[in-house]
């Protein structure tokens, strides 16, 4: 079925909520604790959601099973989480995290639980439909990535300048 998730400030405090193609379309609140939830994607075959979950102490990308009803914290982190974006297979994530006035790239597989910091002083990113290579801009440079699947690495094939 076709779903639509997103996050709503609910008496101050933010959830993630979902909405159902069918009768009545109703709202049905998914995840809404005293933290705020942030940012949900829907992750390829619709039954896990990825989102940023902001805490106290540490902040956290979360990944949630629609079916069992259950969270499973994916990283943690004491810097603020920006930006967050699911390869095309579901299985691999980049996402952003803010220190200071920088923004820093980062590496994770959920299937290997490997995290690695690609790059810092990013302004952008993306990923191929493949799922092993993306794309970050630094310095006004566009660098392409290749994830080794032998050794589950980052490697930099080579960079384009451009003004």
């Amino acid at each position: 079925s076709d779903r639509l998730v997103f996050s709503c400030q609910d008496e101050g405090n933010w959830g993630i909520y979902m909405i159902e193609e069918g009768e009545g379309k109703e709202v049905t609140p998914l995840l809404d604790s005293s933290l705020n939830e942030y940012a949900p994607i829907i992750v390829k075959g619709g039954e896990r959601l990825i989102y940023t979950l902001e805490g106290e102490i540490f902040n956290r990308i979360v990944e949630y099973s629609l079916s069992a009803k259950e969270s499973k914290n994916l990283v943690f982190t004491k810097n603020d989480l920006h930006s967050l974006k699911v390869s095309p297979d579901g299985q691999k994530l980049l996402y952003t995290e803010i220190e200071g006035n920088t923004e820093n790239l980062f590496y994770y597989d959920r299937e290997t639980d490997q995290l690695k910091k690609v790059a810092d002083g990013i302004t952008s990113f993306d990923w191929f439909l493949d799922s092993n290579k993306f794309v970050y801009i630094k310095d006004k440079t566009m660098y392409l990535a290749n994830i080794s699947h032998i050794s589950n690495r980052v490697e930099k094939e080579n960079d384009i300048e451009f003004q």
